[in-house]
Order: structure tokens, then C-alpha cells, then sequence
């Protein structure tokens, strides 16, 4: 992967990290200088980050893509870890 493509992919998830944070095609292309915002959430997924896609009509009636990352399920280790440290309390 290319040393922008990975700043990219790491801009783009910084963004979506945040709270019920939303990001459209346009919005990536506009902020974060992306050509292609698409190809860069296929890379993120193919890392294991769970991006959701939510297509949207707008006012206009044109159906756009919404990009939103979803919470991570718990681990069977990261729950074994929560059940340890409720127990050791």
C-alpha cells in the first residue's frame, strides 16, 4: 500500500472513530482531498473494520452513500478480560 493511500485510510478512520460519525462520498472528497473515497473504505474493510454503508436520498432524490463505522463486537478475550476484572473487585 502506498504511503498516501495509508495516511488516507488512517484519516478516513480517525474520522469515523468518532461518535455516531457520518461521512458521504463528497464530504471525503471535500475534507480529505480523496478522489476515490469508495476504494479507500474497501481497503479499511478488508483490514477487518466494520464500515457500514447506508445509501440516503437526498432532497434532490438522489440516492448517495453514507459511510458510518460500526461499534466492535466483543472478543471472547475481551470478555474473559471483563469477566476478570469484575471478579477480582
Amino acid at each position: 500500500m502506498a504511503k498516501n493511500t495509508a495516511n488516507a485510510n488512517t484519516r478516513l478512520l480517525t474520522y469515523l472513530s468518532k461518535t455516531d460519525t457520518t461521512l458521504t462520498v463528497a464530504q471525503a472528497r471535500a475534507r480529505f482531498k480523496i478522489a476515490n473515497p469508495s476504494a479507500h473504505i474497501a481497503d479499511l474493510r478488508k483490514e477487518g473494520h466494520n464500515i457500514i454503508t447506508e445509501m440516503r436520498t437526498g432532497r434532490d432524490g438522489i440516492d448517495r452513500a453514507v459511510y458510518k463505522l460500526a461499534p466492535r463486537k466483543a472478543t471472547r478475550n475481551t470478555a474473559r478480560k471483563s469477566v476478570r476484572a469484575t471478579v477480582r473487585a
